[in-house]
């Protein structure tokens, strides 16, 4: 497998996810309550899984090499990249933020978890549909596979940071928080 592979596979967990905060969103347009819980769980994926774990290898390993390719050719893709990154961290911090006032029944946290959570949820889905079908196919072609095997191997040492069932316990976070709603 190549180091695009890694990210794309990683990507199978975050479109689960997706599909998760798709369900709690209309839950929530429809005047329902979702479990605090629920929002715990679902910042703890987006800041652990998401977004230190696999924005963490783009955005330290992926995004370096490919700034390097084609004299800063990409660089405006890599800039908007990285942007929707922090606005992904934004909306995350902004839910976390909100949860405890949510839980205990302010409306206007009501409105603010609703709001980002859709926020969040529409820019992830176009996130992850861009690098897989536009940036993805982009960085296969130009890097060479000396540059794919250091990047393989740099997202193995990256890894080491993590526990070892650390991707399989992501995905069973996924697949509980979704059994909340």
């Amino acid at each position: 497998m190549d180091a695009v592979g890694v990210l794309i596979e990683e990507h199978v967990v975050i479109k689960e996810f997706i599909e998760t905060l798709n369900l709690a969103e209309r839950k929530l347009e429809a005047g329902e309550r979702i479990p605090g819980e629920f929002l715990q769980g679902m910042v703890e994926f987006a800041r652990d899984f998401v977004d230190r774990y696999h924005h963490g290898k783009e955005e330290t390993q992926l995004f370096v090499q490919v700034a390097q390719l084609q004299a800063g050719e990409f660089d405006g893709a890599l800039e908007a990249l990285r942007q929707q990154h922090e606005h992904g961290r934004d909306h995350i911090a902004a839910i976390a933020a909100s949860i405890d006032g949510y839980e205990a029944g302010d409306p206007l946290k009501d409105a603010d978890v609703l709001e980002h959570l859709a926020a969040y949820t529409s820019m992830l889905r176009l996130h992850v549909h861009r690098e897989d079908h536009v940036f993805f196919p982009m960085a296969r072609m130009h890097l060479d596979d000396g540059q794919n095997a250091a990047l393989l191997k740099s997202f193995e040492l990256e890894s080491t940071a993590f526990p070892e069932t650390f991707v399989e316990d992501s995905h069973l976070l996924v697949q509980h928080i979704r059994g909340l709603l």
